[in-house]
């Protein structure tokens, strides 16, 4: 260990002096043969800063920038050690092996002299004028390190040069043999020169930081006097819980005394009831004792004319009381029934529930309801922002910060402005109006933090008028195409029943490969029906094989699938339609099974959308499946010859299409809600307005299938008979 040292000499790694130390992205410098083992003892090869912990994956040590400091302050403070230690000295002059300590250092040749060399050093001409310094005079001197020379400033591939310049071609200290040589005919200057309007640009930049430090400590300052409100509001908040219960407490203590009174005063009615007929019984039972003792005696003890003297009375008084018992009644009762209604149970279901305490929407839970990701250039989009909680469900109260920023992509120009509607309920409406065709990204934010999948890619595009639609071209593809979709580049992705597989397809017409043979293992296809398209991952609804399978753009390779022959929860017959939601969530046409069944984006069955026969809601052999721009779902039902529309959860909603369908098949819908669909009974695709009234008919080829419209507004339609993919 490199003792008594200043810090800023030593590597922390290996608590030496810096040996060719290499400064890392977050400005920590370390050796660089410790970088490299860290690197080694890494299982991931990612490198990790001792110091602030921040990582670097893939790290490439030797083309890290030197320390130049680093090394100077490592020079000057091994040079500082050995003065101060003599007896570890050894003259750097002397070719002799028996020489004596060094005694002396020379601060501009940067050597140990004995005692000899030292005295020829200082009398000699061309050193006569150099500082000597004798071993222990000068320890933590500070001018001993503004002296020294910086021996890391020699040229490494020509040691004998200096890097006085720096080539601004490769942004590299050179010397002049570089000049001449490697860096021949590069842009350079003297490193004095250059350095000096880096320190301007650093300064510059440093000052820049400073005010986005003075901002951030600014915002730290509002954010602990949030913190205080927080807590502020935390201390009402309970006082206001501790009162409002304190209140509920009295009165469930009121309540409980006058109930407890009321009790008290139907029992003590009943007791008394039941006490003046026992004291009735009581006094019979006296009176009919008293005379039955007379009678005893007199029958005992009276003599003959004594008895007969007094026994008409005793025989009156004894049937009068024996009549009087006959009509007494010898039950005495009164009823312990006393009815209560005190509805614990509701009441204690109440106040479980009672009272609400909130701390608002989670942000990154919260959604905006983008079904379809386009608009049209100067026409109002409207999009629906849904507050939600931890959970994921929507937050039912107004309030909250929310902020959108929509601006096309790649262009210098100023956001366009977004009016924002708090509807008070959890729900915001964004309102905002694409000036330019192109592609447009949408921030929301909900207190400064981003919504779910925030930011959003949003295209626009001119108006296109659907009453004068005509074929533009016509791209010739494999066998059997069906489904179609186009990604956010622009290119083409279809579904070849007849090849089994997915081709992919500039809008010019060129091939840019395709995915998948034909088979049931993994990544295999049997008639591919429909697919989906989103971000690297396209979701194809494998016809045959009875499932749904995702595959990768990227490497073209299997990711993963889900669904298998069968007519239970998550079992498919025959999938046709695919389409999903912005959450992920996955809307699978399962045709033979009629319904359509919904998973998560992993895969899981959630629930199944069949209709109800009663309501009319009911349908037949789905097969296209689309949302409109207000989240609910289009089911082209092929069997119906209609288009059934349900809200994403499956309740009932409407129905279109009733005698002007023949077979459908696929089906797209643009932002403001027009529906086009294919019908494979006839060679026309239908469009309907936003309120579902037919207002035109594009004459096609036979056997039209699969439908998309891309980011212009254009129409793409599959037909499969003749191998082609038409666009209007």
């Amino acid at each position: 260990m490199a003792a008594n040292t200043k810090p800023s000499a030593t590597c922390m790694i290996c608590s030496e002096f810096y040996n060719d130390p290499r400064m890392l992205p977050c400005l920590h410098s370390f050796c660089k043969k410790c970088l490299h083992k860290k690197v080694e003892e890494e299982s991931d090869q990612e490198l990790k800063c001792p110091i602030c912990d921040k990582c670097f994956h893939n790290a490439e040590i030797d083309t890290l920038p030197q320390d130049l400091r680093k090394s100077y302050e490592a020079e000057v403070a091994m040079y500082e050690s050995k003065l101060t230690d003599v007896s570890t000295g050894k003259c750097d002059r002397c070719v002799k092996t028996d020489v004596g300590p060094a005694i002396a250092f020379c601060c501009n040749c940067c050597e140990f002299l004995c005692k000899a060399c030292k005295e020829d050093h200082v009398t000699w001409r061309k050193t006569l004028n150099h500082e000597v310094v004798d071993a222990g005079e000068k320890k933590g001197d500070e001018n001993l390190l503004q002296n020294l020379p910086h021996k890391s400033m020699h040229c490494v591939m020509h040691s004998e040069e200096d890097l006085r310049f720096y080539c601004k071609s490769c942004e590299v200290l050179v010397c002049r043999d570089c000049i001449l040589l490697e860096h021949k005919d590069h842009q350079y200057d003297r490193t004095e020169k250059v350095a000096e309007k880096e320190k301007e640009d650093l300064r510059s930049s440093c000052d820049e930081a400073e005010q986005a430090k003075a901002s951030l400590e600014n915002a730290i300052a509002q954010g602990e006097k949030e913190s205080q409100c927080v807590k502020a509001k935390e201390k009402a908040v309970t006082d206001d819980i501790v009162e409002k219960f304190g209140e509920l407490e009295m009165a469930i203590q009121i309540r409980k005394k006058t109930l407890m009174e009321k009790t008290k005063e139907i029992s003590l009615g009943k007791l008394s009831s039941l006490t003046i007929q026992n004291d009735e019984l009581k006094k019979m039972r006296d009176e009919i004792a008293s005379t039955c003792q007379i009678v005893e005696t007199a029958t005992h003890s009276h003599a003959p004319p004594e008895i007969l003297s007094i026994k008409r009375f005793m025989k009156a008084k004894l049937e009068g009381l024996l009549q009087q018992f006959k009509s007494c009644p010898l039950d005495p009762y009164e009823s312990d029934i006393m009815p209560t209604s005190l509805g614990t149970e509701s009441l204690v279901n109440k106040i479980s529930k009672f009272g609400e305490v909130s701390g608002g929407c989670c942000p990154t839970m919260s959604t905006a309801e983008i079904y379809i990701p386009k608009a049209i250039v100067g026409k109002e989009r409207k999009i629906t922002v849904i507050a939600r909680d931890e959970s994921g469900k929507p937050f039912p109260h107004g309030g909250e910060n929310v902020r959108a920023v929509f601006l096309l992509m790649g262009s210098e120009d100023p956001p366009v402005n977004v009016q924002i509607q708090d509807n008070d309920d959890g729900t915001y409406v964004l309102q905002l109006t694409p000036q330019v065709a192109g592609e447009h990204e949408l921030t929301v934010t909900i207190r400064n933090q981003p919504v779910k999948q925030s930011p959003f890619v949003i295209s626009a595009h001119q108006e296109r008028s659907y009453t004068s639609l005509s074929q533009q071209k016509s791209i010739s593809t494999g066998s059997a195409p069906w489904g179609v979709d186009v990604d956010d580049n622009g290119d083409l992705y279809v579904a070849e029943s007849g090849n089994h597989r997915i081709s992919i397809w500039g809008l010019d017409g060129s091939s840019k490969g395709t995915v998948g043979t034909q088979g049931s293992e993994a990544g295999q296809f049997s008639s591919p029906s429909d697919l989906a398209v989103r971000g690297d991952v396209i979701y194809v609804t494998d016809e045959n094989n009875h499932r749904v399978q995702k595959i990768s753009i990227a490497s073209k390779s299997y990711i993963a699938h889900f669904g298998e022959k069968g007519s239970g929860d998550g079992q498919l017959s025959s999938p046709r339609g695919i389409c999903l939601d912005p959450e992920g969530n996955v809307f699978v046409a399962d045709y033979s099974n009629n319904r359509v069944q919904v998973f998560t984006a992993d895969g899981t069955f959630a629930y199944s959308i069949t209709g109800n026969a009663s309501d009319g809601s009911s349908f037949s052999s789905p097969r296209g499946l689309a949302f409109d721009p207000n989240g609910n779902l289009h089911v082209v039902a092929s069997g119906s010859n209609l288009v059934k529309i349900f809200t994403q959860d499956g309740k009932y909603v409407s129905e279109y299409g009733s005698g002007q369908l023949s077979s459908p098949s696929g089906i797209a819908i643009d932002e403001e809600g027009h529906s086009f669909v294919a019908n494979n009974g006839s060679s026309y695709v239908r469009i309907f307005n936003p309120q579902y009234q037919l207002i035109q008919s594009i004459s096609s080829s036979s056997g039209l299938v699969g439908l998309v419209l891309d980011r212009n507004g254009f129409v793409y339609v599959a037909s499969s008979p003749n191998n082609r993919i038409y666009q209007y």
